[in-house]
């Protein structure tokens, strides 16, 4: 079910509201970005599904926050043949 998949089972498996998505490959991630996403999720106005940085990339959806109301849709997207991750979040 790719990576929606796994952020799904995350998200109905996690004991607080937001969840911290990382990607195993990624050697080094500075405290500083992480204490920014969280500070922007504890601002974030209700119904925020995700605090996701950007890069000279473009979004970096495997280092961001999820919030467990994203669940649903998720699982809609997932329902739909969806697997990428940064589909849904322009979705």
């Amino acid at each position: 079910v790719g990576p929606l998949g796994g952020l799904l089972a995350a998200l109905e498996l996690a004991h607080r509201d937001w969840v911290l998505v990382g990607a195993g490959d990624r050697p080094w991630v500075d405290p500083a970005l992480l204490r920014h996403l969280v500070a922007l999720a504890a601002a974030a106005p209700a119904g925020t599904e995700a605090v996701v940085p950007t890069s000279d990339r473009g979004l970096e959806p495997l280092l961001a926050l999820y919030h467990r109301c994203a669940a649903p849709r998720l699982r809609a997207e997932l329902a739909r043949g969806q697997r990428a991750v940064v589909d849904f979040l322009q979705g």
